[in-house]
Parts: C-alpha cells; sequence; structure tokens
C-alpha cells in the first residue's frame, strides 16, 4: 500500500500472450516483487527511472501510485508516462494531498509538530505535499485528453481489521524519515522519537480513525 513503485501495462494482446511490466528504481523491492510473483506468465519487473522510461509507444495502460508526490519534477514523469503509452493508451495516476490528512480525533502534538516537520522537509526538497489536487492541471499541461478526476482516499477505522497497521504509518513514517529530516536539520532526535512513541501509544488507545486524502486522475494520449 506505501512502497513507492509505478508500474505499465501492455493489454494490447488479451490473455497468455498480454504483457505487463513493474518498474521501480529499488532493488530490493524489485527482486521481492520476483519473488512473489514468479512464474506468473507475461509479468515481468525491472529496475528502472520513472524519468526516462524506455516504453516508446508501448502500452495501453501506464500507471502509478503514490510515485509523484515523491518527485521533484513529477511533470516530467508524466511526460514519461505519456510517452510510454500507444495512441488511445490510458494514463492514470493516483496520489495524495498530504495537507488535507484527517485524524479523529487529534493525534499528540508530538506526532502534529513532526508531521509539520515532515511536509517542511519534504517541500524544501522540492516535493509538492497537495499534489493530488494540481494532477488535473499537470495532465492538460501535457496534452493528455479525455481526463476525469475520481476520489480514492484511504479511510482507516478503528473496525477495520487491519486498521493498527495502516494507521501505524505514521509512527513508521517517524521512524524511517526521522533520521533524514534530523540529517538535514529539520527535527531532533529526541523530537521524532517522542513522536513515534506517543503516536504509537494514541493508535492503540485512542484513534479511531483516519483519512488519507487522494484522487486518481485518468486520461488517454490522443494523436
Amino acid at each position: 500500500m506505501w512502497h513507492r513503485c509505478y508500474y505499465t501495462w501492455n493489454c494490447r494482446d488479451s490473455g497468455p500472450s498480454g504483457r505487463v511490466v513493474g518498474i521501480d528504481n529499488n532493488l530490493n523491492l524489485i527482486e521481492k516483487a520476483r519473488q512473489s510473483h514468479a512464474g506468473i506468465p507475461g509479468l515481468t519487473f525491472e529496475i528502472g527511472d520513472i524519468y526516462n522510461l524506455d516504453y516508446e509507444g508501448q502500452f495501453d495502460i501506464v500507471t502509478s501510485s503514490r510515485v509523484l508526490i515523491w518527485l521533484s519534477d513529477p511533470l516530467k514523469a508524466l511526460k514519461a508516462m505519456k510517452s510510454a503509452a500507444k495512441i488511445g493508451g490510458r494514463i492514470l495516476v493516483a496520489d495524495y494531498n498530504h495537507e488535507k490528512i484527517a485524524w479523529n480525533p487529534q493525534p499528540p502534538s508530538s506526532m502534529l509538530s513532526f508531521y509539520s516537520a515532515y511536509l517542511k522537509w519534504r517541500s524544501d526538497a522540492g516535493m509538492d505535499n497537495s499534489i493530488a489536487d494540481h494532477l488535473l492541471e499537470m495532465f492538460k499541461k501535457v496534452g493528455i485528453k479525455e481526463i476525469f478526476v475520481t476520489p480514492q482516499h484511504e479511510v482507516i477505522k478503528r473496525t477495520d481489521l487491519d486498521f493498527q497497521t495502516r494507521i501505524g504509518i505514521w509512527a513508521d513514517t517517524a521512524s524511517s524519515r526521522g533520521p533524514q529530516m534530523e540529517r538535514d536539520g529539520f527535527i531532533t532526535e529526541k523530537e521524532y522519537r517522542k513522536a513515534e512513541k506517543e503516536y504509537s501509544e494514541w493508535m492503540f488507545q485512542d484513534a479511531q480513525y483516519l483519512k488519507m486524502y487522494m484522487l486518481a486522475i485518468e486520461g488517454v494520449k490522443l494523436p
């Protein structure tokens, strides 16, 4: 759910002659995917760079999920995705607006402070925290047509069987991104460790609901 990855599909040939290619720049994720899905006909996983997709006009569907929000030049990536699609092919992007997150009740102040620092750390690195709400204009800018937008908000409720795992994403983020943010001068070790600890306690004792704002934008590559 939270992995940084992007995929391209070729549906030109149906059934066993179809082709699906999954691409990521992280070798470890690619190796895990290969191990998990070994033996599935027509499915391959490759190391690649979304800025330089080497598949000119090959795919019926080119899609990414939770990827552009991590890029400093998402427009360049979207152009590469469009180039990989054949004429009449579809481009689909699903991504977040991190500025519209909603917790109920509010998590501890230590997590809110961490989250604020996290958004600033991202924006100072050139990443767009609210990219979901900018995708429509980006699609138009690169010449993608017949665009429509679908809300795909990720809602996590205490009654969900996987509630603790899913809502724990922000404790995991404090643990994994905290050291990077500390090195870059956005937070102290004491602050991110406190955020992780108090958020973990909150999610087991008090948390009821989390909504991650997400939109899916789909369009067509036309001549």
